[in-house]
């Protein structure tokens, strides 16, 4: 009989795309928590969660790289970003006066404050957080998703001023790589923006796991 609690073997079943690996797990704390958070915000992305983000945001292969998060909450894709060893440099901006601060806890406790920026403003406030004339290479974020946070919010309004924003201080060629819970939402607005503006084009989409949750990155 399996033990819950107190086992000797951690074995695991995950399904990664069409194929089911089983596998046994080697470390005792799943690997989504490996951030130990000074703060945690009232809704915070897994670190294995941010980490897939990353490696679809075209980030150079090198490490050098530069990545943006207008809704950065805690900080977690911010710090995995720097942890990784995906970019040198992580841009950030929250509505949330306690979430910047968090942020920026977090980012000293993980020993990565010289690498992490963050302040005080909205999305569209977000171009103006990030010193004159710097271009990012991606932008990578979990914007509300108008149930636990950002209730009542007009999400179309949101994401019209995130794409904006993120057509502002991308570089060219950038990438956007983005977790919604209302994901043919975005993609109607991705493309309704795309086709007034000709800047963005999806790519991939893929559709997660989050508890009770199927968003799309």
């Amino acid at each position: 009989k399996p033990k819950m609690r107190g086992y000797d073997v951690h074995v695991r079943a995950d399904v990664v795309g069409r194929r089911l690996c089983v596998s046994t797990q080697l470390h005792e704390e799943p690997l989504s928590r490996r951030h130990k958070a000074a703060y945690l915000n009232k809704v915070t992305i897994k670190a294995s969660v941010a980490y897939v983000m990353l490696t679809q945001a075209g980030l150079p292969s090198d490490g050098s790289g530069s990545v943006m998060d207008p809704f950065c909450g805690s900080g977690t894709i911010l710090l995995e970003a720097l942890d990784a060893g995906l970019a040198t440099v992580a841009y950030g901006a929250d509505a949330n006066t306690q979430a910047v601060k968090g942020t920026l806890a977090n980012a000293e406790a993980a020993g990565f404050a010289q690498g992490v920026h963050a302040e005080r403003a909205d999305v569209a406030g977000a171009l103006y957080t990030v010193p004159k004339g710097t271009l990012v290479d991606a932008f990578v974020s979990n914007p509300p998703w108008g149930v636990q946070t950002g209730k009542g919010a007009d999400l179309k309004t949101m994401y019209r001023a995130f794409l904006k924003t993120a057509c502002q201080l991308l570089k060219p060629g950038g990438r956007l790589v983005v977790l919604v819970l209302r994901g043919f939402l975005f993609l109607d607005v991705v493309r309704a923006f795309a086709s007034a503006s000709g800047t963005f084009r999806v790519v991939d989409t893929v559709v997660t796991k989050t508890r009770n949750n199927l968003p799309t990155i």
